[in-house]
Protein backbone atom coordinates (compact mmCIF):
# COMPACT_ATOMS: atom_id res chain seq x y z
CA UNK A 1 0.00 0.00 0.00
CA UNK A 2 1.36 3.72 -1.35
CA UNK A 3 1.98 5.53 2.01
CA UNK A 4 -0.05 9.23 2.03
CA UNK A 5 3.13 11.44 1.34
CA UNK A 6 4.08 9.03 -1.39
CA UNK A 7 0.86 9.45 -3.36
CA UNK A 8 0.59 13.05 -2.67
CA UNK A 9 0.50 15.73 -5.62
CA UNK A 10 3.86 17.67 -5.16
CA UNK A 11 4.14 20.84 -6.41
CA UNK A 12 7.51 21.33 -7.94
CA UNK A 13 9.61 23.30 -10.46
CA UNK A 14 11.81 21.83 -13.15
CA UNK A 15 14.96 22.38 -11.40
CA UNK A 16 13.80 19.96 -8.72
CA UNK A 17 12.54 17.40 -11.36
CA UNK A 18 15.98 17.56 -12.97
CA UNK A 19 17.99 17.00 -9.69
CA UNK A 20 15.81 14.33 -7.56
CA UNK A 21 17.02 11.27 -7.10
CA UNK A 22 16.11 7.78 -8.55
CA UNK A 23 17.78 4.77 -7.27
CA UNK A 24 17.71 2.90 -10.29
CA UNK A 25 15.68 2.88 -13.35
CA UNK A 26 12.69 0.79 -11.91
CA UNK A 27 12.32 3.01 -8.91
CA UNK A 28 10.12 5.98 -7.69
CA UNK A 29 11.84 9.33 -7.72
CA UNK A 30 12.79 10.65 -4.57
CA UNK A 31 12.85 14.49 -3.37
CA UNK A 32 13.64 15.49 0.10
CA UNK A 33 13.37 11.78 0.91
CA UNK A 34 9.65 11.17 -0.11
CA UNK A 35 8.76 10.04 -3.06
CA UNK A 36 7.69 11.53 -6.13
CA UNK A 37 4.73 9.99 -7.73
CA UNK A 38 2.73 12.98 -8.71
CA UNK A 39 3.63 16.29 -9.55
CA UNK A 40 2.20 19.67 -10.54
CA UNK A 41 4.22 22.27 -12.21
CA UNK A 42 3.88 25.92 -13.56
CA UNK A 43 5.83 26.64 -16.91
CA UNK A 44 5.57 28.28 -20.23
CA UNK A 45 5.43 26.10 -23.30
CA UNK A 46 8.58 27.22 -25.50
CA UNK A 47 7.58 24.47 -28.34
CA UNK A 48 4.71 22.27 -28.78
CA UNK A 49 4.13 19.55 -31.73
CA UNK A 50 0.87 18.35 -32.07
CA UNK A 51 0.90 14.20 -33.44
CA UNK A 52 -1.89 11.53 -34.15
CA UNK A 53 -1.59 9.80 -31.02
CA UNK A 54 0.02 12.59 -28.68
CA UNK A 55 1.38 16.42 -28.00
CA UNK A 56 5.22 17.42 -27.29
CA UNK A 57 6.33 19.97 -25.14
CA UNK A 58 8.80 21.55 -24.17
CA UNK A 59 8.45 23.36 -21.04
CA UNK A 60 10.71 26.41 -18.91
CA UNK A 61 9.90 27.93 -15.73
CA UNK A 62 12.75 30.04 -14.84
CA UNK A 63 14.60 27.14 -12.93
CA UNK A 64 14.99 25.11 -16.11
CA UNK A 65 13.69 22.96 -19.06
CA UNK A 66 12.04 19.78 -19.53
CA UNK A 67 10.03 17.75 -22.10
CA UNK A 68 6.46 16.51 -21.99
CA UNK A 69 4.53 14.86 -23.39
CA UNK A 70 0.32 14.38 -23.04
CA UNK A 71 -1.13 11.53 -24.71
CA UNK A 72 -4.69 12.03 -26.82
CA UNK A 73 -7.69 11.33 -25.77
CA UNK A 74 -10.25 8.86 -27.27
CA UNK A 75 -12.00 12.04 -29.21
CA UNK A 76 -12.91 12.28 -32.84
CA UNK A 77 -11.88 8.72 -33.82
CA UNK A 78 -14.77 8.72 -36.69
CA UNK A 79 -12.74 11.98 -37.79
CA UNK A 80 -16.03 14.24 -37.01
CA UNK A 81 -15.79 16.92 -34.62
CA UNK A 82 -13.27 18.91 -33.21
CA UNK A 83 -9.75 16.95 -33.18
CA UNK A 84 -7.46 17.17 -29.90
CA UNK A 85 -5.82 19.80 -31.27
CA UNK A 86 -8.22 22.21 -32.30
CA UNK A 87 -9.19 21.54 -28.09
CA UNK A 88 -6.02 22.59 -26.45
CA UNK A 89 -5.99 25.54 -29.28
CA UNK A 90 -9.64 26.98 -28.27
CA UNK A 91 -8.67 26.04 -24.43
CA UNK A 92 -5.23 28.81 -25.48
CA UNK A 93 -2.33 25.84 -24.86
CA UNK A 94 -0.14 27.68 -27.51
CA UNK A 95 3.57 28.27 -28.02
CA UNK A 96 4.60 30.69 -25.02
CA UNK A 97 1.55 30.17 -23.08
CA UNK A 98 1.71 29.30 -19.39
CA UNK A 99 0.15 26.25 -18.15
CA UNK A 100 -0.77 24.41 -15.08
CA UNK A 101 0.20 20.59 -15.33
CA UNK A 102 -0.35 17.54 -13.24
CA UNK A 103 1.14 14.12 -14.17
CA UNK A 104 4.52 11.99 -13.67
CA UNK A 105 8.07 11.68 -14.01
CA UNK A 106 9.70 9.33 -16.92
CA UNK A 107 13.34 8.39 -18.22
CA UNK A 108 14.35 7.75 -21.54
CA UNK A 109 17.61 6.92 -22.35
CA UNK A 110 18.87 8.55 -19.42
CA UNK A 111 16.77 11.80 -19.90
CA UNK A 112 13.74 12.81 -17.73
CA UNK A 113 10.39 14.22 -19.34
CA UNK A 114 6.70 14.66 -17.49
CA UNK A 115 3.91 12.55 -18.45
CA UNK A 116 1.01 14.98 -18.47
CA UNK A 117 -2.19 13.79 -17.05
CA UNK A 118 -3.95 17.01 -16.86
CA UNK A 119 -3.38 20.72 -18.07
CA UNK A 120 -5.33 24.01 -18.38
CA UNK A 121 -4.25 27.31 -19.05
CA UNK A 122 -2.60 30.14 -16.71
CA UNK A 123 -4.63 33.35 -16.63
CA UNK A 124 -3.28 34.93 -13.65
CA UNK A 125 0.44 36.07 -13.85
CA UNK A 126 0.10 35.58 -9.89
CA UNK A 127 -0.43 31.71 -9.74
CA UNK A 128 3.40 31.65 -11.67
CA UNK A 129 4.49 33.31 -8.02
CA UNK A 130 1.86 31.52 -5.79
CA UNK A 131 3.12 27.92 -7.28
CA UNK A 132 6.67 28.74 -6.57
CA UNK A 133 5.74 29.48 -3.28
CA UNK A 134 3.87 26.19 -2.91
CA UNK A 135 6.69 24.34 -3.90
CA UNK A 136 9.12 26.18 -1.50
CA UNK A 137 5.94 25.40 1.07
CA UNK A 138 6.17 21.84 0.16
CA UNK A 139 10.03 21.55 0.46
CA UNK A 140 10.22 23.13 3.87
CA UNK A 141 7.43 20.92 5.36
CA UNK A 142 9.17 17.75 3.84
CA UNK A 143 13.02 18.53 4.60
CA UNK A 144 11.96 20.55 8.52
CA UNK A 145 8.52 19.33 8.99
CA UNK A 146 5.49 20.97 10.06
CA UNK A 147 5.47 24.57 11.52
CA UNK A 148 5.51 24.73 15.01
CA UNK A 149 2.47 24.36 16.98
CA UNK A 150 1.41 22.27 19.71
CA UNK A 151 4.12 19.42 20.91
CA UNK A 152 3.14 15.72 20.13
CA UNK A 153 1.63 14.42 23.11
CA UNK A 154 1.11 17.63 25.34
CA UNK A 155 -1.26 17.87 27.18
CA UNK A 156 -4.46 20.72 27.40
CA UNK A 157 -5.95 22.19 29.93
CA UNK A 158 -7.96 19.65 31.28
CA UNK A 159 -5.29 17.06 31.13
CA UNK A 160 -6.27 14.94 28.37
CA UNK A 161 -3.27 14.21 25.64
CA UNK A 162 -3.96 16.73 22.36
CA UNK A 163 -2.56 14.18 19.89
CA UNK A 164 -4.77 15.86 16.74
CA UNK A 165 -5.19 19.45 16.83
CA UNK A 166 -6.18 20.80 14.11
CA UNK A 167 -7.89 23.84 15.74
CA UNK A 168 -11.61 24.37 17.12
CA UNK A 169 -14.02 22.46 15.24
CA UNK A 170 -17.02 20.49 16.68
CA UNK A 171 -17.84 17.93 14.36
CA UNK A 172 -21.62 16.27 13.91
CA UNK A 173 -22.61 13.48 16.02
CA UNK A 174 -22.34 11.29 13.03
CA UNK A 175 -18.46 10.98 13.61
CA UNK A 176 -18.91 10.42 17.67
CA UNK A 177 -17.68 6.63 16.88
CA UNK A 178 -14.66 7.62 14.54
CA UNK A 179 -11.19 7.31 15.87
CA UNK A 180 -8.96 10.55 17.12
CA UNK A 181 -7.04 10.05 14.14
CA UNK A 182 -10.15 9.83 12.15
CA UNK A 183 -11.73 13.00 13.28
CA UNK A 184 -8.42 14.99 12.94
CA UNK A 185 -8.38 14.55 9.04
CA UNK A 186 -12.31 15.01 8.76
CA UNK A 187 -12.20 18.68 10.55
CA UNK A 188 -8.69 19.39 8.35
CA UNK A 189 -10.63 18.77 5.42
CA UNK A 190 -13.90 20.71 6.59
CA UNK A 191 -11.48 23.83 7.37
CA UNK A 192 -9.70 23.85 4.62
CA UNK A 193 -12.07 22.65 1.75
CA UNK A 194 -12.57 25.25 -0.83
CA UNK A 195 -14.56 24.61 -3.88
CA UNK A 196 -14.93 21.06 -5.42
CA UNK A 197 -11.61 19.85 -5.48
CA UNK A 198 -11.58 19.02 -1.95
CA UNK A 199 -7.87 19.38 0.05
CA UNK A 200 -4.80 17.30 -0.93
CA UNK A 201 -3.51 14.68 1.41
CA UNK A 202 -0.18 16.47 1.96
CA UNK A 203 -2.58 19.31 3.32
CA UNK A 204 -4.04 17.07 5.87
CA UNK A 205 -0.66 15.72 7.48
CA UNK A 206 0.51 19.00 7.77
CA UNK A 207 -2.73 19.79 9.70
CA UNK A 208 -1.97 17.35 12.10
CA UNK A 209 1.09 18.74 12.79
CA UNK A 210 3.85 15.41 12.40
CA UNK A 211 1.58 14.00 14.91
CA UNK A 212 1.08 10.24 13.08
CA UNK A 213 2.55 8.98 10.49
CA UNK A 214 2.01 8.62 6.72
CA UNK A 215 0.96 5.31 6.84
CA UNK A 216 -1.10 6.01 9.89
CA UNK A 217 -2.70 8.92 8.01
CA UNK A 218 -3.16 6.48 5.00
CA UNK A 219 -5.00 3.66 6.51
CA UNK A 220 -7.47 6.13 8.21
CA UNK A 221 -8.62 7.65 4.93
CA UNK A 222 -8.47 4.31 3.40
CA UNK A 223 -10.92 3.57 6.59
CA UNK A 224 -13.08 6.80 6.27
CA UNK A 225 -13.52 5.72 2.39
CA UNK A 226 -15.01 2.37 3.14
CA UNK A 227 -17.13 3.78 5.77
CA UNK A 228 -18.69 6.11 3.36
CA UNK A 229 -17.28 9.63 5.30
CA UNK A 230 -14.83 10.74 2.20
CA UNK A 231 -14.74 10.77 -1.14
CA UNK A 232 -11.52 11.65 -3.96
CA UNK A 233 -12.47 14.50 -5.92
CA UNK A 234 -9.91 16.31 -8.63
CA UNK A 235 -7.70 12.74 -8.06
CA UNK A 236 -6.72 10.26 -5.67
CA UNK A 237 -4.68 12.46 -3.30
CA UNK A 238 -7.33 14.81 -2.78
CA UNK A 239 -10.39 14.21 -0.44
CA UNK A 240 -13.81 15.64 0.50
CA UNK A 241 -16.26 15.09 3.18
CA UNK A 242 -19.33 13.00 2.19
CA UNK A 243 -22.50 14.96 3.03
Amino acid sequence: QRSASASALRPVTIKQILTCEQPHADAEFVLDNAELTSIAIVAQIRTIQHGATNMKLTLSDGTGTIDARKWNENGNADGEGPTEEDKLREAGIVEDAYIYAMGSLKTLSGKRSININTVRLVESPYEVFYHIHHAMVARLYYTRGPPNGTAPGARGPDGDVNMYNTGPMTLDPQYATLSPLEKGIVSAILQQRQGADGVNVSAIARSLQGQADANAISDALDKLMDDGHLFTTIDESHYDVST
